[in-house]
């Protein structure tokens, strides 16, 4: 899997200066991930994204976000896609705000009833047309016929750089994965996924750190819509619980639908099903990239759920 290259300042300003025609400044790098890099720019006095990624299909998914789901929603909207060398390149509008982090704090009420809020919205966009469960391609449409089938298939949701899917066959013959854990997430996850409902939900699919942008303690964006697609909602809320230690989703959307006097069939085997899939999945992705590291903190994580 090869890695994101680094890009000097100067070659982004002139690509952007020849892309845009327009005055460019104020070029800063504000992420840098295992396959993509991410620039804030000024250009005539607004401000805006460039992302630069091995593939296109992330961006496309996220001009579809916007064009279909942004009147529920706040989602940047996309302004131009293309080749950039051997890459892709996104320019959207800037969404003020700060990712939201987990920086070892508990989130303060208000933030989380906002992010409950916020899912909620995802959650109840119109999807009438939508009948298959999984992650959406560029055009918004899910293959599989039951979330069953989209959880138990065969490969991760890691890509090799030609787009096509590693297998577990091939994850499990890496020399720090523990083969006897992967066996028993999927039985187990197996056994769980009877609980969920046979009804399918927008769902954002990476809901969490790094995704909502937060200010003063309001949502203030949602963005990379790349995982969306269509299934049980509480993915989402699994989502938040999985990744942020110091603040109690799983229980906080609870206390949140009991204000209503609504109740959720079946919520502690769901949100386990999810939590669980999760962590298979991350167990898969960092074992492809060779985060050892990470996959042991995440190894410890999954063993804790599956007492």
């Amino acid at each position: 899997m090869s890695k994101s290259q680094q890009i000097d300042l100067g070659e982004i300003e002139i690509f952007l200066k020849t892309n845009l025609n327009d005055s460019v400044s104020h070029i800063e790098i504000i992420n840098g991930g295992e396959r993509s890099k991410a620039y804030s720019f000024f250009s005539n006095g607004s401000k805006y994204i460039l992302r630069i990624n091995n593939h296109d299909e992330g961006f496309k998914k996220d001009k579809y976000a916007y064009e279909h789901f942004s009147k529920f929603i706040p989602i940047p909207k996309i302004l131009k896609i293309g080749p950039y060398k051997n890459n892709y390149y996104s320019i959207s509008e800037f969404c003020y705000g700060s990712s939201l982090s987990d920086d070892g704090k508990e989130l303060s009420p208000v933030l989380v009833e906002d992010i409950l809020s916020k899912a909620e919205i995802i959650h109840s966009v119109p999807i009438s047309d939508q009948s298959k469960y999984g992650v959406a391609d560029t055009n918004g449409a899910a293959k599989y016929d039951s979330w069953e089938k989209w959880i138990l298939k065969d490969n991760t949701v890691v890509t090799k750089d030609d787009g096509t899917f590693y297998s577990w066959d091939e994850v499990i013959q890496i020399p720090f994965v523990d083969k006897e854990i992967i066996n028993k997430l999927f039985i187990k996850i197996k056994e769980l996924v009877q609980f969920i409902p046979k009804k399918n939900y927008l769902i954002h699919g990476d809901f969490g750190i790094g995704n909502i942008l937060v200010n003063n303690n309001t949502v203030t964006g949602v963005i990379d819509w790349n995982e969306f697609g269509y299934g049980d909602f509480l993915f989402d809320i699994a989502w938040l619980d999985f990744w942020i230690n110091k603040t109690d989703f799983k229980k906080a959307y609870e206390i949140h639908f009991l204000k209503n006097n609504l109740t959720i069939p079946f919520y502690q085997e769901r949100i386990l099903c999810h939590k669980l899939f999760i962590g298979l999945n991350t167990l898969g992705i960092y074992s492809i990239i060779g985060w050892k590291e990470e996959y042991v903190s995440t190894l410890q994580m999954v063993k804790k759920l599956l007492i």
